[in-house]
């Protein structure tokens, strides 16, 4: 692990977790291998994303949308082979919000976001906003109740991006928005709950 040093209580977080989806580690080496795929810098994450929200026409061809659509299914397989067997408080960080979620973050409590294509948090709420906040951004803390199916990517994807935390969430997963705060510098702070597709 690498990134910065992690207190005892991460430390022991990620363990409860490690052992919570250890079964995922025996997932077909070829879903292992997407997962993989998913994490890796180039376009594979975008792609897929792209893809699960249709906007992929014209842009690759037969090949790559076949290998796209096989990351796909590979990550939806993953996310629903396993569950949280407790109630956990994930991250996720947004850099634009208004383009993102279509309204201004003080607009937000009491609405349903839909968190489209596949939902990447992370349960270290200093990566959320060091990497995926900017200028525009916002943050989202939110807490998945108990049963909400999950893939533990830093469990089971590439050990050197272990220090992301990432727990990967299924598309169609929905925050339900309660609170509005300011803190954090300028970066705006959204509270709720997850929403299992």
């Amino acid at each position: 692990m690498a990134r910065g040093e992690i207190t005892q209580d991460e430390r022991h977080l990620l363990a409860r977790l490690d052992r919570a989806f250890a079964h995922q580690r025996n997932l077909d080496p070829a879903v292992l291998a997407s997962v993989r795929a998913w994490q890796k810098t180039d376009r594979t994450y975008e792609l897929v994303q792209l893809f699960l929200r249709g906007q992929l026409t014209g842009l690759l061809d037969a090949t790559q949308l076949s290998e796209i659509h096989t990351v796909r299914q590979d990550l939806d397989l993953a996310v629903r082979s396993g569950c949280l067997p407790f109630p956990l408080r994930v991250f996720r960080g947004l850099r634009d919000v208004e383009v993102s979620l279509g309204f201004a973050p003080d607009r937000m409590p009491g609405r349903r976001i839909d968190l489209s294509g596949f939902c990447a948090t992370t349960v270290f709420r200093r990566v959320a906003l060091d990497d995926f906040t900017a200028r525009r951004g916002v943050l989202l803390d939110f807490v998945l109740p108990r049963g909400t199916p999950a893939l533990w990517v830093a469990g089971v994807g590439d050990s050197d991006l272990r220090w992301q935390g990432e727990l990967l969430l299924g598309f169609g997963t929905k925050l339900d928005v309660y609170s509005h705060v300011r803190s954090i510098g300028s970066i705006p702070i959204l509270l709720g709950k997850g929403v299992a597709p």
